[in-house]
């Protein structure tokens, strides 16, 4: 190698070195929060009804106190019920309890049932009309609290295989066992509750994404919080609020220079 191709890849490692260090610095995550207006009475909960959203940009840390001036409706609580979503990934959960404690936990359905295709799919390799009549029946079951039978029918079935401790066909059964208590979703709708993260990741989605994502767009975290800030306004209805707060706060009154 060369003088000057030694030179040209010392050059283009540091580049490349440097860039991922700026984007890095540059780059961060910007969290959602949703708040519904369902009454005290148990009015249940409607998609379309949604009134505040509130983001937050930053490392991946909840703040609490941000996410309760998303629930802020005049009369009323700052809060009356907190709900946490999740794919059933820990890290989501552990979240949930530090900043929202008494929190209704919820594994996302949808999840849920992706695992439960994947379980049948693996217990009746090969048997798809079985593997399909057993998931219509499971899912039937999982909608009405019945998780514990559906863990119970597919133990049964798994002790027909004999499979080792670390077999996969365990770790896919154990996923509903460990998130039980997360999966009552009967019990969610019956209460007015939703049973899946849907509006919050369209939430993300129409707040965050339309605005801070689409093709060559690239913001600071100070542009991306101001635009995301009066995103948030507008979804929620809350637009001409906020000019009107902002125009009655001291930020724009002009002053004298001596």
């Amino acid at each position: 190698m060369g003088n000057l191709e030694a030179v040209e890849l010392g050059l283009r490692e540091a580049l490349l070195k440097d860039g991922r260090q700026l984007l890095e610095d540059l780059l961060g995550e910007a969290e959602a929060a949703v708040a519904d207006n369902r009454s005290r009475r148990g009015e249940k909960c409607h998609p379309g009804r949604v009134k505040r959203t509130r983001t937050i940009f930053g490392p991946v840390q909840l703040r609490r106190r941000y996410f309760y001036d998303a629930a802020r409706q005049k009369g009323r609580a700052p809060l009356d019920e907190a709900l946490g979503f999740g794919d059933g990934a820990a890290w989501i959960w552990e979240l949930c309890r530090v900043n929202f404690p008494g929190a209704v936990q919820i594994l996302d359905l949808y999840h849920a049932l992706e695992h439960l295709h994947q379980l049948c799919q693996s217990l009746y390799p090969g048997q798809k009309q079985w593997a399909q009549k057993m998931e219509s029946t499971w899912e039937s079951q999982l909608k009405n609290d019945q998780v514990a039978e559906v863990i119970a029918a597919a133990r049964r079935r798994l002790q027909q295989f004999n499979p080792p401790a670390d077999s996969p066909l365990e770790s896919q059964i154990a996923y509903f066992e460990h998130h039980q208590d997360r999966m009552r979703y009967k019990t969610c709708r019956q209460a007015g509750l939703f049973c899946g993260s849907g509006v919050v990741e369209a939430g993300c989605r129409a707040v965050i994404g339309q605005r801070l994502k689409n093709s060559g767009m690239f913001r600071t975290e100070a542009g991306g919080k101001s635009v995301s800030d009066l995103r948030c306004a507008l979804q929620s209805n809350r637009w001409d609020e906020c000019w009107n707060r902002l125009h009655e706060s001291e930020r724009l009154k002009i002053r004298a220079v001596a």
